[in-house]
């Protein structure tokens, strides 16, 4: 199906952030193409990305990387070079090794701590249940004297939370359940970084820093953020994700990157692979109602769940707004994550507790006990489970 998310996606790609697709080497042409119309070298390009972010490894080693599997994979990949090709534009301004080593006088911290409490409100997703993460995360805010506010996570496991998040304007009326069956962390997910928009609104102060509850800022963050908005920031962004996990745009500066929309994947799949993450956002309040309308719309396409997941959604408007970000090769410049934590997002769309099907197509087969039978058919928003009835 095709994505009902907005204009047509020639008119999400504005004049400045054209489209850069990979024009493979004649040899590779037949072996890249699969029959979806897709990028079968480009899948294998993201995949190897994903299994190997933590290396930091230049998109050129990761090209390498993944041409090498596809060749074991299909004997009839050529022994040649494909057309080199670079997902991150002028990288070597944004994408440097090395530590990013910086002192401060006495007069910049001073500076940086009054821009900070006068321009940035700090919230924290974080599910009820999970209290050591919070526990932490509060624990770290404090020793870099960071004030935040907690934000509830939404945890889709449990019952009557789809319809609290329809009826708070966290989820359309109009979106199916079904979309998101397989996905209910990421569901959740999306919604509570919903729900965090509508607190930096209410909440008024101009910059809102959204964090995920598994981020660590390190020891100078509010002076990083000080000198990266006096320094780097562009006078017309929107939101800006301190890290950023396969880039994909062009490096504007010595930390930041302009995102860019990626047609190198199925449209049909939100153009996912590159530009993961959403564990530190930061969101400019009064550009946030046009902002969050077209970021829910993505997410909550009524016709597809492929943009379910928020960062890809992110991605996949970048066309329609000003979205910059830190690439993952420095962003440990801002932030790192807690080592002892799995991501609750995956968690949950592992957890088989619940599930999102229809009720006819619940009850004409299921194999589940009743209870959990139950359970999945009270997880559907109640117009949903009317319609069922009704039909």
């Amino acid at each position: 199906a095709v994505l009902a998310v907005g204009a047509a996606i020639a008119g999400n790609v504005s004049g400045a952030r054209d489209p850069r697709k990979w024009h493979h080497a004649w040899a590779w042409e037949s072996v890249c193409k699969d029959s979806n119309g897709g990028d079968t070298c480009w899948r294998e390009v993201t995949e190897q990305c994903l299994e190997t972010w933590g290396q930091d490894l230049s998109w050129s080693a990761i090209q390498g990387r993944a041409l090498q599997r596809l060749r074991k994979k299909n004997p009839s990949a050529p022994d040649v070079p494909d057309a080199e090709y670079q997902p991150l534009l002028n990288s070597t301004a944004c994408a440097w090794a090395g530590k990013d080593t910086r002192t401060w006088t006495a007069d910049e911290v001073r500076r940086a701590r009054t821009w900070f409490d006068a321009h940035v409100s700090v919230y924290v997703l974080n599910l009820p249940s999970d209290k050591a993460r919070w526990k932490a995360m509060s624990r770290r805010l404090r020793e870099i004297n960071v004030t935040a506010s907690r934000v509830d996570g939404v945890d889709m496991r449990t019952p009557g939370a789809l319809d609290a998040s329809v009826e708070e304007g966290l989820i359309p009326e109009d979106w199916d359940p079904v979309h998101g069956k397989s996905r209910m962390g990421s569901v959740g997910c999306a919604a509570a970084h919903l729900r965090a928009l509508d607190k930096i609104l209410a909440g008024g102060a101009p910059i809102g820093l959204v964090l995920e509850d598994d981020a660590w800022l390190v020891d100078d963050f509010v002076e990083r953020l000080w000198d990266l908005f006096m320094h780097e920031v562009p006078d017309d962004w929107d939101i800006i994700s301190l890290q950023a996990i396969c880039p994909f745009g062009r490096c504007i500066s010595r930390h930041l990157f302009s995102v860019e929309v990626n047609l190198n994947g199925l449209k049909d799949w939100c153009y996912a692979g590159t530009n993961y993450a959403a564990t530190a956002l930061l969101h400019r309040a009064r550009n946030i109602p046009e902002f969050r309308r077209r970021w829910q719309a993505a997410m909550f396409s009524p016709v597809s769940g492929a943009c379910i997941d928020c960062d890809t959604a992110l991605q996949f408007i970048a066309g329609d707004i000003a979205y910059y970000a830190v690439p993952f090769v420095v962003s440990d410049s801002f932030l790192t994550h807690m080592s002892w934590t799995i991501s609750s997002r995956a968690t949950i769309s592992a957890s088989k507790r619940f599930g999102m099907l229809k009720a006819d197509q619940t009850q004409a087969s299921d194999s589940r006990p009743k209870s959990d039978q139950k359970q999945a058919s009270e997880w559907r928003p109640k117009a949903h489970q009317k319609q069922a009835s009704d039909t």
